[in-house]
């Protein structure tokens, strides 16, 4: 944009008034050029031009001293000390080199104020893409954080394939996100080896302590903290369920994942609980779906009485396959998670889905208003669902219990 010309009004003849001629102007030039400077970076950055009602361009033409400018201005403004609206010929030079002035110094706070209300950037970092997530959209919405409106989300879906976890972190990390939501262990151990400085809100983790990915539940440390499912004391829980539905039961194969970092722990709360009930314990490793076939057909070569699947996004994602596999081999099944049955498994067991989301929201909250993760307590779920599945039971020669139908949330028949 060329800067517009300003003609002073003829001075006294003589070589004295040009001299101050030519020194006004160039003085007036350097006021007009910083002033337009000053006005392109409001325009570009925070639409200052727009606020104050003022125009890109500015036409000169001649005037007598102390005259009009005439500028190129669609609106009419109230100057001096009438209070009422001028024309644009009637602005004299002062008074428009006032109002610009005025503008170029509300600038910085106008720039202050709309990187105030910077809409935050959620990193999403998953295993694969989950139907759940709509349960952590639902919970930051109550929370009043509307996609598109007052929050963006970074979406890192894993597709299933977990050995790239670490890159998809740490590409959340160079976008530079608020905050990072995860789901598994597998996800959180990824992004905590990725930043140490943006907050980490995990989700439903088996055993974060356990883990080594916080210092304690109440104070967890470091950037993290999110919710937790409390996986050994559920797979104990899981033993004593499986063996109430089946009191014959006596071998129980348990599928478990040794790269889930929860899971170690998981699986010697399960031989305890397994010796509790005198039940012979057959654990199963299966560190992705491509190793479920060859793990049936262990089970049904093994003659297990009964398969109970430690919490693992192997399995999450494999839920059909499992059911199916239950289902053609008739063996009641337990599982950590409520849509088994729904698939056709027996029993599934597990904490509220929306209340895990929405305590993981309420913490993202908290951090986007400036919470530290260090000082937020890992949530413990307080409301568990227990579904079983009355259709299978049936299929399967079983007689459930009255007792454990009526402390079930939902039955399926």
């Amino acid at each position: 944009m060329v800067a517009p010309a300003l003609t002073l009004s003829p001075l006294s003849r003589g070589r004295q008034g040009t001299d101050r001629v030519r020194g006004a102007r160039r003085a007036a030039s350097v006021r007009l050029r910083t002033i337009q400077l000053c006005l392109r970076t409001c325009a570009s950055r925070t639409g200052i031009l727009h606020s104050a009602r003022l125009p890109l361009r500015v036409r000169s033409r001649r005037g007598g001293r102390g005259g009009p400018i005439s500028i190129g201005l669609r609106y009419r403004y109230p100057f001096a000390s009438t209070g009422q609206p001028m024309a644009p010929a009637q602005i004299k030079r002062r008074a428009f080199i006032s109002l610009l002035g005025g503008a170029a110094v509300t600038w910085p706070r106008a720039a202050r104020a709309q990187q105030s209300k910077k809409i935050p950037r959620i990193g999403v970092l998953w295993p694969n893409p989950p139907a759940t997530f709509e349960a952590m959209r639902q919970g930051l919405k109550d929370f009043g954080y509307v996609e598109g409106q007052n929050v963006a989300f970074e979406f890192r879906w894993a597709e299933g394939k977990l050995d790239q976890l670490p890159e998809l972190a740490a590409d959340l990390v160079r976008l530079q996100v608020d905050v990072i939501v995860t789901l598994a262990p597998q996800a959180t151990l990824a992004a905590k080896h990725a930043t140490q400085t943006i907050p980490i809100v995990f989700v439903a983790m088996g055993d974060p302590l356990a883990s080594g990915v916080v210092a304690s539940l109440a104070r967890p440390g470091a950037n993290l903290t999110g919710t937790t499912r409390m996986i050994s004391e559920m797979s104990a829980k899981h033993v004593e369920l499986i063996k109430e539905a089946v009191p014959s039961l006596a071998k129980l194969a348990v599928l478990w994942n040794p790269t889930n970092s929860s899971h170690a722990p998981a699986l010697q709360a399960v031989h305890a609980a397994g010796r509790a009930l005198s039940l012979q314990m057959q654990p199963l490793e299966v560190r992705a779906a491509a190793e479920l076939d060859g793990t049936f057909d262990v089970i049904v070569r093994e003659r297990a009485d009964g398969v109970l699947f430690i919490a693992d996004p192997v399995f999450f994602i494999a839920l059909k396959r499992m059911a199916d596999f239950v289902t053609s081999s008739r063996l009641p099944a337990i599982a950590n998670f409520t849509e088994f049955p729904k698939l056709g498994g027996l029993i599934g067991y597990a904490p509220s889905i929306p209340d895990e989301f929405r305590h993981a929201a309420s913490h993202i909250d908290k951090i986007l208003k400036g919470a530290k993760p260090a000082d937020l307590p890992v949530e413990q779920p307080t409301r568990f669902q227990l579904v079983i599945n009355l259709k299978a039971a049936k299929a399967l020669g079983l007689e459930l219990p009255p007792m454990l139908l009526a402390r079930a949330d939902e039955v399926i028949e």
